[in-house]
């Protein structure tokens, strides 16, 4: 698989400006723009998402784990995370992975 750096290369670009190009900045030419998504196409570059999430600091995960000592479930959990927040607030902040956790041990008394 390709690597942004191998895109860079491609295109005769440094590493910058080749994501520059990928991520639609603005103070990257139209034509630019092209060749560098055209170069990305034909080598089969698919962007690195661990890469990404290290870089903007911002994980895409919301992760809900109920205590020990509760009840409760979870769908009981992604409705206290949803509770009061309509679907297009949520769907505004971009995609998100929900990660809900059992804890283990004996059941609540």
């Amino acid at each position: 698989m390709a690597t942004l750096k191998d895109v860079a290369r491609a295109v005769g670009l440094s590493i910058t400006q080749a994501s520059r190009a990928l991520n639609d900045h603005s103070d990257v030419s139209e034509m630019t723009r092209k060749r560098v998504k055209a170069a990305a196409c034909s080598l089969n570059y698919q962007a690195n998402i661990s890469a990404r999430k290290l870089v903007t600091g911002r994980s895409g995960s919301v992760t809900k784990a109920p205590r020990r000592d509760s009840r409760e479930l979870p769908a009981d959990c992604l409705a206290g995370l949803l509770e009061g927040r309509p679907l297009k607030e949520l769907q505004r902040v971009g995609p998100h992975e929900l990660i809900i956790r059992n804890s283990t041990g004996p059941a609540p008394e």
